[in-house]
């Protein structure tokens, strides 16, 4: 059984190796090394990054580079259309796996017989840190279409349910919740309620730039509601999420109209 971990990488040669030795010191419940690759996919980085990953020197890593700066679902596509395993995992440049995150989730994928693992995580920040969790068990359409719990640098899955879904190079923001939403319209999804991941805030990440989450919710309003018959809560709850992304009236309006509560009055009258 071979995994094939793929991270997106551009500018981050302060945290990169940290992420990768997080993914090789990796080991099954019996203490042996598991059999894995990891796809490392540079997109177009300015800064010692590359030289970093290269320094490591480790037969498990595959670099590649980007010819153009072309987003991390690009890469990301881009290292599974590379990768060999059963099993893909992803990772994200600038966080950390803890130490028995494979092993704990390929557990419970057997367990549960689901197709696609997530996990709790935890937030450091330079403020205090806070733990994301959920409760465990199986994640279906409905859990998600009111909001994602689900972080990429989290999930596990078969690679053969990947290939129907794949990631959505045109978002240009939630991505992890595009994809798991549409991943959990014809595969099985199960959540892990073990902190199994740190996640590190980044300077010069994409989740800071306000008109990609804008344009990412234009793209998301018209293609969740083709892809999902939403019942009346449900639509009421996925307005009021898109509304809780930008602060907007003009969804917490939307989703009040569709199922009033006191709740969403009050986030109509502090919206912007």
């Amino acid at each position: 059984m071979k995994i094939s971990v793929i991270i997106p990488m551009f500018n981050r040669e302060d945290t990169i190796e940290r992420a990768i030795k997080s993914v090789l010191n990796q080991k099954q419940a019996d203490g042996t090394t598991f059999n894995l690759e990891l796809i490392v996919v540079d997109d177009c980085s300015k800064d010692e990054s590359v030289k970093k990953v290269q320094a490591l020197n480790d037969e498990r890593i595959c670099l590649v580079q980007l010819e153009k700066n072309s987003g991390a679902n690009v890469a990301r596509n881009k290292g599974v259309e590379l990768a060999t395993g059963a099993f893909l995992a992803f990772h994200d440049s600038d966080d950390e796996w803890l130490p028995g995150k494979l092993a704990k989730q390929l557990t419970f994928l057997a367990q549960t017989q689901a197709d696609l693992v997530s996990c709790a995580l935890s937030w450091r920040g330079p403020k205090g840190n806070f733990e994301l969790h959920h409760k465990e068990g199986k994640i279906n359409s409905s859990d998600l279409v009111s909001g994602n719990f689900l972080s990429t640098q989290t999930l596990l899955m078969k690679r053969a349910c990947f290939e129907e879904v794949k990631f959505d190079e045109a978002l240009p923001r939630l991505q992890d919740w595009d994809f798991v939403f549409r991943f959990s319209l014809n595969y099985q999804i199960a959540f892990l309620d073990d902190v199994l991941v740190y996640q590190y805030p980044a300077e010069n990440s994409i989740s800071k730039n306000s008109q990609a989450k804008q344009e990412a919710i234009v793209q998301i309003e018209k293609k969740f509601p083709l892809l999902y018959p939403m019942d009346k809560t449900e639509k009421a709850a996925f307005y009021y999420h898109l509304g809780s992304l930008l602060s907007s009236r003009k969804y917490f309006e939307k989703s009040f109209k569709i199922n009033p509560s006191l709740k969403t009055f009050k986030a109509v009258l502090l919206g912007k």
